[in-house]
């Protein structure tokens, strides 16, 4: 099989294309990727060993800007540039995850009546994906409210594919841990959460009351700041960015943390409940719906607008005597294995 795939602009667009794309190669087939020249796509793509080639698309920003002008240009010089990879190439099927850049090739394949699938990770889907949905042969969702907003598409839960996570036992001690105590992740991303950094240290006398280990990623940005406010505060331990993040994920039993569809993948994976903090920027607020998705067994959905320092201490105290209850409440999480799923289903209906 030959397959062109794209996607683009986040990792959390680019995780699940690169996913499916190696598992196409695995099984011999060959992939065409492609994304935006000198950007995130190129450089994860390229490192994989994946042919690529390069368009020049530009992205709809949500406030009036006069670059809002060239987007016509750029989409339609996609579309054309598109159109010739694909008659070069001669893909058996279109494979897209969204972001702006996976417009062009996704409506070129349309054109060329090439076989269109696509994967939305998000529970509110992406503009691209929604304009593309209906025309798709198969939809497939990383969650599963993603159905209702795609009621045109035919659509199939198969979860996200993540990257590949070291699931296993650690051991990982630090000053005044107590391994009787429960412990708590906050994660930020490796940029850290200045929202979630500063409402964590309002609380920093209550936390530290609390029978309760804390790994705290504070991100690169802020991790000195944060350690002069934490100073010698015991069973805290603070990090800007790991390479080795699933080693805190196993050691942990449940974390605070934004919901970006990914995160929350890996999350169920680890089966980690948490209190959930959407991003309220977010494109079309999806990481609100993506919170509302997990958190209707998993979690405490706290939103940023409606936050109140009592209502944290109140979710963190329930999390406490309630996490292991919750845990039981994780299936067996299909995301370590949706790409393996989506390449079963493409080659199926092809």
């Amino acid at each position: 099989m030959r397959a062109v795939v794209s996607a683009g602009g986040t990792g959390g667009h680019i995780t699940p294309a690169l996913a499916v794309s190696e598992e196409i190669i695995k099984r011999g087939g060959e992939v065409l990727y492609i994304g935006n020249k000198n950007s995130m796509e190129e450089r994860i793509i390229s490192e994989a060993g994946i042919e690529f080639s390069p368009v020049n698309v530009q992205k709809l920003y949500r406030k009036f800007t006069f670059k809002h002008l060239l987007f016509p240009f750029r989409f339609l010089d996609g579309l054309f540039k598109s159109s010739l990879y694909l008659q070069k190439f001669k893909p058996d099927f279109f494979f897209g995850c969204g972001g702006f850049v996976s417009g062009p090739p996704g409506f070129a394949a349309l054109a060329g009546k090439i076989p269109v699938f696509l994967h939305e990770q998000n529970s509110y889907p992406g503009l691209t994906n929604r304009l593309l949905a209906k025309y798709a042969r198969k939809v497939f969702l990383g969650m599963e409210d993603g159905k209702n907003f795609l009621k045109n598409a035919d659509t199939e839960y198969t979860g996200n594919p993540v990257r590949k996570l070291n699931i296993g036992k650690y051991d990982f001690e630090f000053p005044g841990f107590n391994p009787e105590y429960p412990v708590l992740l906050i994660l930020g991303g490796s940029q850290g959460s200045w929202f979630i950094n500063d409402k964590i240290t309002e609380i920093l006398d209550f936390l530290t009351d609390l029978k309760l280990n804390i790994f705290w990623q504070a991100g690169e940005n802020n991790l000195e700041r944060i350690k002069k406010l934490i100073g010698d505060a015991k069973r805290i331990h603070v990090f800007g960015f790991s390479s080795d993040l699933d080693k805190f994920y196993s050691l942990s039993d449940f974390v605070i943390s934004r919901s970006g569809a990914l995160s929350l993948a890996e999350l169920e994976e680890f089966k980690l409940p948490g209190i959930i903090i959407p991003l309220p920027s977010s494109a079309g607020n999806h990481q609100f719906f993506n919170a509302v998705n997990f958190c209707r067994n998993h979690g405490i959905l706290l939103e940023q607008n409606k936050y109140r320092t009592s209502k944290l201490k109140e979710n963190i105290l329930s999390l406490m005597e309630n996490y292991r209850e919750i845990k039981l409440s994780f299936k067996k999480s299909v995301h370590g294995n949706a790409a393996i799923k989506i390449v079963d289903e493409i080659y199926a209906d092809i």
